[in-house]
C-alpha cells in the first residue's frame, strides 16, 4: 500500500496526494499496489494500513532542519522510541504503539517518505513551484523502494 496524507486545499500539504496521482497514472507496472489519499489523521491511519505487509506513507513535513525539496525518510524503528509531548498528541510513534498494544495487525515493512516544504499551511490548491520542482524526485524515490519490494 501506499498511503498518501495531507489536505487538497493546503497547497504543499497535498505533496503526497500529487505523488499518488502520478503513481496512479503509471500505474501498468505496478500490480497489486494499493494508492490510497487521505486528509484522515489519527487513529484513522491506522484503519487504512492495519492488514497490509508492507506500506509506503508520503507526506510533507517541516522541519526546519534541510533544504525545502529534501526527501526525507524513516523507518517503523526510527519510530520506536519517540513519543508526543503531551497525551494529546498523537503522531505516528504513538499511534504505532496504540497498534503494538492493541495486538493490531500492522505493517512489518513500513516507510515514511516525507518531502520538506516550506508552506503547508497556504491556502491554495496547487504547490508552490519549489514543490511541484521536487515531486519528480519525490515520485521516483516512492517508485525505487516499490521496486525494492519487488513491485
Amino acid at each position: 500500500m501506499v498511503l498518501a496524507l495531507g489536505n487538497d486545499i493546503l497547497g504543499d500539504d497535498a505533496v503526497g496526494f500529487h505523488c499518488v496521482r502520478l503513481l496512479r497514472d503509471r500505474r501498468a507496472g505496478r500490480p497489486g499496489v494499493d494508492l490510497v489519499e487521505t486528509g484522515e489523521s489519527g487513529l484513522a491511519v491506522l484503519d487504512l494500513i492495519e492488514g497490509y505487509d508492507r506500506a509506503v506513507i508520503l507526506d510533507a513535513v517541516v522541519t526546519r532542519q534541510v533544504p525545502p525539496g529534501t526527501i526525507l525518510e524513516f523507518s517503523k524503528a526510527d519510530f520506536q522510541r519517540l513519543r508526543g509531548s503531551s497525551p494529546h498528541v498523537s503522531g505516528l510513534p504513538e499511534l504505532l504503539h496504540v497498534a503494538e498494544r492493541t495486538g493490531m495487525k500492522m505493517p512489518s515493512v513500513l516507510a515514511v517518505l516525507a518531502l520538506e516544504v516550506e508552506t503547508p499551511d497556504t491556502f491554495g490548491e496547487t504547490l508552490t513551484p519549489g514543490c511541484q520542482a521536487s515531486l519528480p524526485g519525490f515520485v521516483r524515490r516512492c517508485e525505487e523502494l516499490l521496486a525494492s519490494w519487488g513491485h
